[in-house]
């Protein structure tokens, strides 16, 4: 009995302390489950508030981020942790116990260790990157106007070189090179990658004010993961996405006027008089005008095709998000129109990007863009043609003929050049329009824990037409009229597809040891046709282009196809030990359907290592040191930047006349070369990081060397082979340099803040081999331009002008006995052997390469106000200006300059610098065409005003800033063309630093807001 009552004791003991546990487990879980609606602030250690700092509940995807006081709203289980970060932060946690108001004062870390910044397919901790890449801050060019990517990245990154081929024309080209010119023949532009989708080719259609940041892969150890396409650099361009649990609408607007910055000073009509009359005096001959005042002032021609130009954008932005969804949606509209009559562009843009966690193990997003591109082109040559018609010539006469030199020289006789109009040729209708779509879909897994797998599929598709029609009696040229009226329309279209599908293992070992690895296999198709009408001699003008069945002369249509294909594995493995050794290597196998049979596949390695010697202990007790790092990298990458068909046998079609009828035959256009391959780059950089005083003072120090070999060149064959080159992988050049960043914190207070960026690069360009020539001499603009061993591609080679001969004496000693005084003087080269200027008398008279280009920029905030200036430059180079036969001969067939005509040699005004007046003058091309392409621009200064927080709480708004902006305030250069970084043809890498003033540089003023909500 007494067991029996024991054994009950304990029982009833054992259930009530089982009770017990689990009464106090429910209440202990319930307490953990309670959700409590918590609010707070956070602030700087100068107490000024933080917005955009991100908080989220630990392990979870559940976040917001504080608005522009600094303040925040979260739902959060009580007892979980909130996480605080902010780039320039320290991370804070926070452990939630009640719903009293949270304070969180967020520490400087200088050395932004858990800055995250993209590489190619993933992303790393700033600290942990090996190669040389560069975070480019977009935030610090948002707020100012950019018309394009390329415009945003302009001097703000070392060893970017960026020139515009037209100016300030809208749309025109950009040429962008990075560490110089890999190539000959082959395209030398970086691979642009847009959320994922790598070989955009059009900027123009991407808007800059989606982007969130922009990082530069510059060295063979961050470009070697794109193989084949990372010869020339890597620009990988990521676009906003939206912020969970806040939603938010922005608008940004500006507008403003832009003017020609600099004009060409020519003669007036009296003066134009005075100087042909004088011309012409100078060679025995009768003046043609008797009273030249009679002229008066004239056509100016530059203010009949100059204007005041608008330039507007408009942006309306909405993101936000909830636990596991986030959304950005952006709509745009931009419009330019150009400085010079007949010329200007437009955008219209929309932008959805998504993703959201749909399971707790697989996310799925989307990045799309749609944008209706309009490209107004006035004719390239009506600016080069205002220079050199005469101003006695008006715009039109009564009867409605269009005033020209050819007129002129009807109406008094003379040897005027030109019958083109400048203003008729601003009058074509001549544009494109351009429908642009990117777009990508992906699904991210994760497998198992630390392996994650992600499929992505892409497009670039791009439909374009250009509209093309100059009305009867309009000139199209500088010697031809259209008869009747000229038409065409040609349409294009551009589709790439792209699949990738990469695998990810990260994993962080006892904090001491952290991998990372990435395998992956893509692919790649490309397909691209056009197809081109066109008719002329119209009854009427007023179809256009819009029915060109109505032209009575129908010309020849055209259409053509072709595509090619992209296969490639890639693997990268990221190492780091003890948060202070850091190792990389890459390996990219790439296959190309452009190349021959057996040589379609590539193999692309590359390795590095670094070592953050901050982290050492003996290092922790020097202070100042913030941040100490040792980086170096080699690695191969390649070019595959020809036409599709290059290895195979190509046809084309011909016309021929038989028997009075037009025939139409097939005949061999270019070589096969089964053997064509890979061009292949390598590359070889040591760096330094080094911080000071918490980053207060931050430095970046690479040299680079790079080798390309098997260039895909040109080669001259025989003609009896029926061609003149074909392609084969001959030759070789080498690029190296040096590159240097400075960023400081000058001033930095609660009321003052001053920060500067200084960037410097210098590359030294050099041809190694030639496949066996010395020297190949290629004919541009009259002139030379020289590709020979042990010298810089695209030097100008010309005649040497080495003075003005001043009396009959001279000309007597010299190798140009039928000059006479005032003639340019030639250096002879030969004069044991000859006694002639030829050929053979040509030298290397100008370098277009520059011997450094820098960025500077300083930005300075007090209080609400905030000021930005931005300066770059270009120091070394020389530029050969082809303006000189049209401006500055003065032989009295064009205007010209006033200089050249004041200032002509005489016997009274016995000039060594400028030569005499007279209609036989020598046209030759030589370095007097050569000038001094330094520069230094005042490119953009911009100051602003945010209006108060407490003040904007009141009008419930998030951001309320103004600003006032002034783009190429002003330049410092002895050049006398229009731009000093004008390059005529575009993204030639021989033919560079050629400018013939196609168009303007623009001053720009813009006034414009920024707002949120």
């Amino acid at each position: 009995m007494k067991n029996a009552c024991n054994k009950q004791k304990k029982s009833s003991l054992f259930l009530f302390t089982l009770i017990t546990a689990i009464v106090m487990s429910c209440l202990s879980l319930s307490a953990q489950n309670t959700i409590l609606s918590l609010r707070g602030k956070v602030t700087d250690t100068s107490g000024n508030d933080l917005p955009g700092v991100n908080v989220v509940v630990k392990n979870s995807s559940n976040g917001t981020s504080t608005d522009t006081n600094g303040e925040f709203h979260i739902q959060a289980p009580q007892n979980s942790v909130l996480v605080f970060s902010f780039i320039g932060m320290k991370t804070k946690e926070y452990k939630v116990k009640s719903t009293q108001p949270i304070q969180i004062i967020l520490e400087e870390d200088g050395i932004l260790m858990d800055e995250v910044i993209a590489v190619g397919y993933g992303s790393m901790r700033k600290s942990d990157i090996t190669g040389s890449i560069v975070s480019f801050q977009v935030k610090d060019v948002a707020e100012r106007p950019n018309a394009s990517v390329e415009q945003m990245l302009q001097g703000k990154v070392a060893g970017v070189q960026i020139s515009s081929g037209f100016g300030a024309k809208p749309g025109a080209e950009m040429n962008v090179r990075v560490r110089g010119t890999n190539s000959i023949n082959t395209g030398a532009t970086p691979l642009y990658v847009i959320d994922g989708i790598a070989g955009v080719g059009d900027l123009s259609t991407v808007n800059p004010y989606d982007i969130e940041s922009i990082e530069v892969l510059k060295d063979a150890s961050a470009t070697a993961i794109y193989g084949a396409r990372g010869a020339n650099g890597v620009i990988l361009i990521t676009t906003k996405q939206g912020v969970t649990d806040k939603f938010q609408i922005s608008f940004d607007a500006y507008a403003g006027a832009q003017s020609v910055l600099k004009r060409m000073d020519l003669l007036d009509a009296t003066e134009f008089a005075n100087y042909s009359n004088d011309v012409r005096k100078a060679d025995g001959l009768t003046p043609l005008f008797s009273n030249p005042g009679s002229f008066g002032k004239g056509t100016d021609w530059q203010d009949e095709i100059f204007r005041t130009a608008a330039v507007q954008n408009y942006q309306l932005s909405l993101s936000g998000g909830g636990n596991n969804t986030r959304y950005y949606l952006s709509g745009s509209y931009f419009s330019q129109d150009g400085v010079v009559v007949g010329s200007g562009q437009n955008r219209l843009s929309v932008r959805l990007n998504m993703d959201s966690q749909v399971k707790k193990w697989l996310k799925v997003g989307l990045n799309a863009s749609v944008s209706e591109y309009y490209l107004d082109s006035d004719n390239s040559n009506a600016v080069v043609i205002a220079n050199m018609t005469t101003p006695i010539a008006p715009v039109k006469y009564e009867d409605g003929t269009w005033g020209s030199n050819a007129t002129v020289a009807k109406e008094y006789g003379g040897p005027f050049y030109g019958s083109g109009n400048p203003y008729a040729l601003t009058q074509f209708d001549e544009y494109r329009r351009k429908t642009h779509l990117i777009s990508n879909v992906y699904l991210e897994g994760e497998i198992i824990k630390d392996l994650k797998l992600k499929v992505s599929m892409g497009a670039d598709i791009a439909h374009g037409k250009n509209y093309y029609y100059v009305a009867d009696g309009y000139p199209t040229s500088n010697t031809a009229f259209s008869v009747g009226g000229d038409a065409s329309l040609s349409s294009s279209r551009f589709v790439a597809w792209q699949n990738e599908n990469t695998l990810t293992y990260k994993k962080n070992i006892n904090n001491l040891h952290m991998l990372d690895l990435m395998a992956g296999i893509s692919f790649r198709k490309v397909t691209s046709e056009s197809m081109t009408a066109a008719a002329s001699n119209f009854v009427d003008d007023y179809f256009k282009f819009n029915n060109l069945g109505l032209g009575q002369t129908q010309k020849p249509a055209a259409s053509s196809y072709e595509d090619n294909a992209l296969n490639s594995y890639f693997l990268r493995l990221n190492y780091v030990y003890n948060d202070k050794y850091l190792f990389t290597f890459t390996s990219r196998i790439d296959g190309s359907s452009k190349f021959g049979a057996g040589n379609k596949y590539g193999f692309f390695p590359s390795g590095a290592v670094a070592y953050r010697l901050s982290q050492e202990p003996f290092m922790q007790e020097i202070k100042q040191i913030s941040n100490l790092k040792l980086r170096a990298s080699i690695g191969a990458t390649g070019n595959q930047e020809i036409d599709s068909y290059s290895s195979l046998a190509q046809m084309s079609g011909n016309n021929y006349v038989l028997g009075g009828d037009r025939v139409v035959g097939i005949s061999p256009t270019s070589v096969a070369n089964p053997d064509l391959r890979w061009e292949k780059t390598t590359q070889f950089d040591l760096g330094i990081d080094f911080g000071l005083f918490d980053e207060r003072i931050s430095m970046i120090f690479d040299y680079y060397y790079k080798k390309t070999t098997d260039l895909l060149l040109k080669r001259e064959i025989p003609y009896t082979s029926g061609f003149e080159t074909c392609y084969e992988n001959i030759g070789a050049v080498s690029n190296k340099g040096i590159e240097f960043t400075l960023n400081t914190h000058n001033i930095k207070s609660k009321d003052f803040n001053w920060t500067s960026s200084f960037n410097i690069s210098m590359n030294r360009n050099k041809v190694l081999d030639l496949g066996g020539a010395n020297e190949i001499i290629t004919t541009v603009s009259r002139g030379g331009n020289l590709l020979r061993v042990g010298e810089p591609m695209g030097l100008f080679y010309d005649y040497k002008a080495i003075g003005i001969f001043q009396n009959e004496d001279e000309i007597r000693n010299s190798a140009q006995p039928n000059a006479v005084p005032g003639d340019v003087k030639y250096l002879n080269l030969n004069p044991e052997t000859d006694n002639i200027i030829n050929q053979d008398d040509r030298v290397i008279v100008g370098n277009p390469h520059p011997k450094f280009i820098y960025g500077f920029t300083n930005s300075f905030q007090w209080k609400d106000f905030d000021l930005s200036i931005f300066i770059d430059g270009s120091y070394g180079n020389d530029i050969m200006n082809e303006s000189y036969i049209d401006t500055q001969l003065p032989n009295g067939t064009t205007n010209c300059l006033r200089d050249v005509y004041y200032n002509a040699w005489t016997p009274e005004n016995p000039s060594t610098t400028h030569q005499r007046l007279g209609a036989s003058l020598d046209p030759r091309s030589s370095s007097l065409r050569i000038e001094s392409g330094s520069f230094l621009r005042f490119k953009n200064i911009t100051v602003g005003y945010t209006f108060n927080p407490k003040l904007l709480k009141k009008m419930h708004m998030d951001k309320l800033r103004i600003y006032l902006n002034i783009e190429n305030l002003h330049v410092f250069t002895k050049y006398s063309g229009y731009d000093p970084q004008a390059n005529r043809y575009g993204n030639s890498n021989q033919f560079l630093g050629y400018d013939r003033n196609w168009y303007p540089q623009a001053r720009t003023v813009t006034g414009g807001i920024s707002l949120a909500f």
